[in-house]
């Protein structure tokens, strides 16, 4: 193993597991762009430690719990470097996930610890190979989604929806929940429920903190093309974390490669 690689699983041993899975991702990719074994023994090596170590303990968290370990998961099924189902691969945790869409009262409305990460977890889901109108899991996963849509509506008082007092939402919450409504737009589900959720949304908040990061995705969405904007920015203002600029590297030199911020 080159010095690079090494460095790269060794870093990995003492974070945490989402941060694994998404080295793993980045490994996966790497070896399908330039034929390395290595990287792919290794990114099955870091992935077979997430797996092995998953618990409820972890909590439902997309930046350091299930649903982000999960949509890892999912992402790698649907192209094709891992094989299985994922209906039954990740069964149990739709499972916990739903019970925590169901069972609590939501007070954080973040992406990295609160419902949005379990909201993007089920929109990973409902691309997997086997969706489909006529697939029972896809039709319960919808209907985990509109549960989501129906925290939103009660949080931007749409009529119908205000049983609650709407939460004081925090900058991070903000621009989360925009992206969210960005991206269920994107996949046509209650497609006249969400549009109305957005409107109150907008005017409600009309300019949302974003930082660079945020820009770039939501341009993704709007199908600008936000790569070309990258030169014009400082990479600390970009990218999170090492693993992140390589990730983003590939996927300027590679077009088939999906945008790299989908996968943290």
């Amino acid at each position: 193993m080159n010095k690079y690689l090494n460095d790269l699983v060794s870093n990995a041993e003492t974070g945490f597991y989402n941060e694994k899975a998404r080295r793993a991702i980045y490994l996966f990719h790497l070896y399908r762009h330039t034929n390395d074994q290595d990287a792919e023994d290794s990114a099955f090596s870091l992935l077979k430690d997430v797996t092995n170590n998953m618990s409820i303990e972890m909590g439902i968290g997309f930046e350091n719990g299930l649903s982000g370990i999960g949509a890892g998961i999912s992402y790698l099924i649907r192209n094709d470097f891992l094989e299985g189902d994922e209906n039954k691969t990740l069964a149990e945790i739709d499972f916990f996930l739903f019970n925590y869409l169901y069972n609590t009262i939501h007070t954080d409305l973040s992406l990295n610890t609160g419902v949005l990460g379990v909201g993007h977890y089920f929109l990973n889901r409902i691309k997997s190979k086997t969706a489909g109108e006529r697939n029972f899991r896809s039709i319960k996963i919808k209907m985990w989604l509109i549960m989501i849509l129906d925290i939103l509506a009660t949080q931007f008082n749409l009529n119908g929806y205000t049983f609650m007092e709407p939460k004081a939402l925090s900058c991070r919450e903000i621009v989360d929940i925009e992206y969210f409504l960005l991206c269920f737009i994107e996949n046509n589900i209650c497609n006249e429920l969400s549009y109305r959720i957005m409107k109150n949304f907008n005017r409600m908040y009309p300019y949302p903190a974003y930082n660079n990061l945020d820009l770039l995705k939501k341009a993704e969405l709007s199908g600008c093309n936000p790569h070309s904007s990258l030169k014009s920015l400082k990479e600390d203002e970009i990218y999170q974390n090492r693993i992140q600029q390589k990730l983003a590297g590939l996927s300027i030199t590679n077009p088939s490669l999906p945008a790299w911020w989908r996968l943290f």
